[in-house]
C-alpha cells in the first residue's frame, strides 16, 4: 500500500513503515472510545494513549508535509502516476487544490481502509474455507480455471458471516428521519449492527451455516449484506478490495495446498475498528 500511495521515495517508505502502522493502530482503537475533553483542547501528554496518538499524528503529518514539497518539486512529477502524486495534481470543482492536512487524512484512510480491513477479511476467509473441506475443495478446483464466481461466493459469504466492520453508524442531518415506528431526532447517530443484519433467518436461511451458494443461487435483497456500508458514503474502495481478495486467494491456492483442519472456530477479537481471528487464522499449507 505505502508503494503504490507514494510510489519509490528513497528512504522515506521505511520512515513511512515506522510511524503509520502504530499511528493507525492506535488510531483503530481509540476510534472506538470519545474523546475526552483534554484532548479537544489540545493538552499532550506522553503518559495517556490519547497523548501517544497525537505525537505520531503530528509525526505523521510532518513527514507528509516533507514529502509533498519533495514530490512538487520532482522534476518527473507530471509523468508519475502514484497516488500522492494524483492528489496532488487533483483540483476541487472552484480549482482549488487540495491542503497538505487534506491529503494527509486522504492518504491516511487509504493506508488504513485499504490494508487493516482487507487483510482481515482474507484472514477469515482462509479460516472458514479450511473448516469447511467441500468448500476448500471447490474453491481450490476453481482456482486453476479462468472462472471466479465460487471465489467471489467464497469472500462474499465470509464477509456476511464475519464482517471484519461490526458497526455502520450514520447522523441524522434532517429535522427527523422516520425509522419504523420511531421518529429520529436530528443530530442522533444510528448504529447499525452489522452481525445482527448478515444473520437475519429471513434473508439467510439457517445463517449459522457457512454457505457461498448463498451468492450464486438468488439475488440478495438490497441493504441486506453491507459489508462495504450503503447508499452515498459506501466504501469507494469495494471494488479493488474485492479484486485483491480475488487475486490473493486464487495465487495462494495455485501454489500452496491448504489442508482441512476439525480445528475449532477461531474466536472474534477487536482490533480497535477491526474485528479478526484471534489466533491470526493460523492455517497448514504444502507448497504444490
Amino acid at each position: 500500500m505505502l508503494r503504490v500511495i507514494f510510489g519509490s521515495q528513497d528512504g522515506s517508505l521505511n520512515e513511512l513503515r515506522r510511524i503509520v502502522p502504530p499511528l493507525v493502530s492506535m488510531g483503530s482503537t481509540l476510534a472506538v472510545l470519545p474523546v475526552p475533553r483534554s484532548v479537544r483542547r489540545r493538552i499532550k501528554g506522553r503518559y495517556t494513549p490519547w497523548g501517544r496518538f497525537l505525537e505520531q499524528r503530528d509525526a505523521y503529518h510532518e513527514l507528509i508535509r516533507r514529502l509533498v514539497e519533495m514530490r512538487k518539486a520532482d522534476p518527473d512529477f507530471d509523468s508519475r502516476d502514484d497516488i500522492l502524486t494524483s492528489l496532488l495534481k487533483s483540483r476541487y470543482e472552484d480549482g482549488s487544490a487540495m491542503s497538505v492536512k487534506e491529503i494527509a487524512d486522504e492518504v491516511l484512510t487509504l493506508l488504513a481502509a485499504g490494508h487493516e480491513t482487507t487483510a482481515a477479511t482474507l484472514a477469515w476467509t482462509f479460516e472458514r474455507i479450511t473448516r469447511h473441506p467441500d468448500v476448500l475443495a471447490a474453491v481450490t478446483e476453481e482456482a486453476f480455471t479462468d472462472g471466479n464466481e465460487y471465489r467471489r461466493a467464497v469472500i462474499a459469504e465470509t464477509q456476511r458471516a464475519r464482517p471484519v466492520i461490526a458497526l455502520v453508524a450514520r447522523k441524522v442531518h434532517a429535522e427527523t428521519f422516520q425509522l419504523g415506528e420511531w421518529s429520529i431526532p436530528r443530530g442522533t447517530t444510528i448504529m447499525i449492527a452489522l452481525s445482527e443484519l448478515h444473520n437475519r433467518e429471513q434473508e439467510y436461511p439457517d445463517p449459522q451455516r457457512f454457505v457461498p451458494e448463498r451468492f450464486i443461487e438468488r439475488p440478495l435483497p438490497p441493504y441486506a449484506w453491507l459489508p462495504f456500508g450503503g447508499g452515498s458514503r459506501r466504501c469507494l474502495g469495494s471494488v479493488f478490495a474485492t479484486l485483491e481478495m480475488e487475486v490473493v486467494l486464487r495465487t495462494v491456492l495455485r501454489h500452496f495446498s491448504v489442508e482441512p483442519t476439525t480445528a475449532a472456530d477461531e474466536r472474534l477479537q477487536c482490533r480497535g475498528v477491526a474485528v479478526t481471528p484471534k489466533d491470526g487464522a493460523r492455517i497448514l499449507v504444502h507448497r504444490r
